[in-house]
């Protein structure tokens, strides 16, 4: 190939590499913003965790304390200075079903209702603790706690069966053994410190939803699950039965504009962090891609159908990400141009086979004056131009592989010129 060809194959390079790097973007962020849970709560040691996890690979976690779920998604959706890019967010929540903006990464745990409480009657799971001082969070006490206006509910009940005692989450479980409280509603996930100081305490009985898979049945964004016998302490054989839980799922919730790299970076993490099971919740279990109510987004749909890909398992996260979607434009990219270089070669040979004969169509042009000639002096200027001619086609640059062609022209340059000078002598 000549030097135009090559600078057309460069040039061609060129607009195929900016087109990637525009379709592939800019960089991820190194930090990202994320809402942390209460001290001791299961959202905070999961967003601890998360930010260990994040901070291998150089990026940075900052965690912002939030005021509930409410705050959450407002904050998911914002654009401020309080905005955020992740969060846990519980399943049931009818603000955040079809909420524009947001996308989730998959279930990270069950947060089980807990009903603890201290000489409690016979009867079924909530009903047991009617008519008893019953410590809950502020928004149950006001009524925005969905969950558990809607239990009450489908058990004939209504707040005024309960001497509702309005708390602070986190103060809801000192209350109990303090007894201010005769019972408590808490919603937590197992890792939760004050879960297992409750579960701990021999003087509270944990209430068992005998119809759990009932309720799980009836709301899809409900798990049932059992907290076996002895499995937080074998020695003392707590629980001392097996006991039916059901609950909502912890979700990871982020922006849908935050960057793949980022989402997969985080779907690496809540893997590692949770695919081994609990004490009720079996290895595997989670994350989950099903027991959620927001959609998953496409890095976590891709993520959960094929798992991390080759090039997540051996280079940084944001050169994965670079690779992954690189590869996703070459594709189309070198199909189109594979058949573009297939016909490089014909198209080659056709463009030098055209300038030689070009030349061979000048060479017709004077043999046909040469024969037509009808004096020495015209011939003498016909037999000029081919030598002429000939050092013209002397200086043709072509590929070795048409010299050839070239030494062929040139012999017939010869062999017309000879003809002629035989005609020359023909008319002296």
């Amino acid at each position: 190939m000549n030097g135009r060809v090559y600078l057309i194959f460069w040039l061609l390079a060129a607009l195929a590499f900016v087109g990637l790097f525009l379709w592939v973007g800019k960089l991820p962020p190194d930090h990202i913003r994320m809402a942390a849970g209460g001290t001791g709560s299961a959202y905070d040691a999961a967003a601890q965790q998360i930010k260990t996890i994040l901070a291998r690979s150089g990026v940075t976690v900052d965690l912002v304390q939030t005021q509930g779920t409410d705050d959450r998604l407002k904050r998911l959706t914002s654009t401020g200075k309080d905005a955020i890019d992740v969060a846990i967010v519980r399943s049931g929540n009818s603000d955040a079903q079809g909420t524009a903006g947001i996308a989730n990464l998959g279930a990270l745990f069950i947060e089980p209702v807990w009903l603890f409480g201290r000489r409690l009657p016979l009867g079924f799971d909530i009903r047991r603790l009617v008519g008893m001082k019953l410590g809950v969070g502020r928004g149950s006490a006001a009524g925005s706690n969905a969950l558990f206006n809607m239990l009450l509910s489908e058990n004939g009940l209504t707040p005024k069966d309960f001497t509702l005692v309005p708390l602070a989450m986190k103060d809801v479980p000192q209350a109990l053994l303090d007894r201010k409280i005769d019972a408590a509603w808490i919603v937590g996930g197992i890792q939760s410190d004050w879960i297992q100081t409750l579960l701990a305490s021999p003087e509270l009985e944990l209430v068992s939803f005998d119809r759990a898979a009932a309720y799980a049945r009836r709301h899809s964004f409900l798990v049932d699950t059992v907290l076996s016998q002895g499995v937080i302490d074998l020695g003392r054989n707590i629980p001392g039965h097996d006991i039916k839980l059901v609950g909502p799922t912890a979700q990871l919730i982020v922006r849908d504009s935050l960057h793949p790299a980022l989402q997969s970076l985080l779907l690496d993490a809540i893997h590692e962090i949770f695919t081994e099971g609990d004490a009720i919740s079996a290895p595997g279990m989670y994350p989950n891609q099903h027991l959620i109510d927001i959609p998953l987004s496409e890095e976590a749909r891709r993520y959960y159908t094929s798992g991390p890909s080759f090039f997540r398992r051996v280079l940084p996260y944001w050169a994965a990400n670079f690779a992954e979607r690189a590869l996703i434009f070459m594709i189309p990219l070198i199909t189109l141009l594979l058949p573009l270089a297939q016909m490089a070669p014909p198209l080659y040979d056709w463009r030098i086979k055209r300038r030689i004969q070009a030349w061979y169509r000048q060479l017709r042009l004077v043999e046909t004056q040469g024969l037509a000639a009808r004096s020495v002096a015209e011939l003498t200027q016909i037999r000029e131009r081919l030598e002429k001619m000939v050092g013209e086609v002397g200086l043709l640059k072509v590929p070795l592989s048409y010299a050839d062609d070239v030494y062929r022209l040139r012999a017939h340059i010869r062999f017309v010129t000879d003809f002629l000078n035989a005609q020359a002598k023909s008319l002296h």
